[in-house]
């Protein structure tokens, strides 16, 4: 039966605004997982460590970042990056990302300036701290006191042997963790989980479908409007990681 002729013979129909359930005649609910897609702003999103004594130079709208084996490859330019920051060109998130060579790299910033050569992130590298590169908006009670949500990415990075992280937050409160080493690219999933309340969850990460050996318990209250924010990170100078695409499936039960 076609989905249309499920409403047309008054199979079911939808029993309530929040979440695709149908409600059958005899009463039964029956849960539709559906997918919330990225922002409309969403591209896929860099953080680099760079390296200790990286500078950075702007003319017009155009940074030039001078890192030693920055280690981005070709294959990112067009995306956003993170940029750490540096006396006169603030941290943050920066369009049309441009391989030069091995030392070089170059984004467009909306602020036309003149700045010589000044220090990168005051002259160290950008290891260890997590970036939101994502946020998706839940209304609250769309997932129910059983229900969940799932966040499915794809991943690349760097192939060295320090670690690039994707965190995913609820609310603002780390829930977990997928992460990749000298195998960086692939998919991952992570899942929020009611337990039989609005303010009870575990949550665990899946890495291309690997279990995972550790969870976490939370008492977010979902009753209530939160968010999803996923969040990147690299350990070591000369490394990279990428959150190239996202969806966030949602199932209220």
């Amino acid at each position: 039966m076609r989905i249309v002729d499920i409403f047309k013979h008054r199979v079911a129909r939808f029993a309530d605004s929040l979440g695709a359930r149908l409600l059958r005649p005899d009463g039964a609910v029956l849960s539709i997982a559906y997918v919330l897609p990225p922002p409309a702003d969403f591209a896929s999103s860099v953080v680099a460590s760079f390296v200790a004594g990286a500078t950075a130079t702007q003319a017009g709208t155009t940074v030039t970042v001078s890192a030693a084996a920055h280690a981005i490859p070709a294959s990112k330019n067009g995306c956003k990056i993170y940029y750490p920051g540096s006396p006169s060109i603030p941290s943050g998130w920066y369009t049309g990302l441009t391989w030069v060579d091995v030392n070089t790299i170059r984004f467009q910033r909306d602020a036309a300036a003149t700045v010589s050569s000044e220090s990168v992130n005051a002259g160290a590298a950008f290891t260890g701290v997590f970036v939101k590169a994502a946020s998706v908006a839940i209304p609250g009670g769309a997932i129910g006191i059983n229900g969940r949500i799932k966040v499915n990415l794809m991943r690349t990075g760097d192939t060295a042997s320090g670690i690039k992280s994707v965190r995913l937050l609820i609310a603002g409160v780390y829930a977990c963790l997928a992460t990749g080493t000298t195998f960086p690219c692939g998919t991952a999933s992570m899942t929020i989980w009611n337990r039989n309340s609005s303010s009870s969850q575990i949550t665990v990460a899946s890495n291309d479908g690997n279990t995972g050996s550790s969870f976490q318990q939370l008492s977010i209250d979902t009753g209530a409007d939160f968010v999803v924010d996923l969040a990147l990170s690299v350990t070591n100078p000369s490394q990279w990681v990428a959150l190239d695409a996202f969806d966030v499936e949602i199932v209220r039960s």
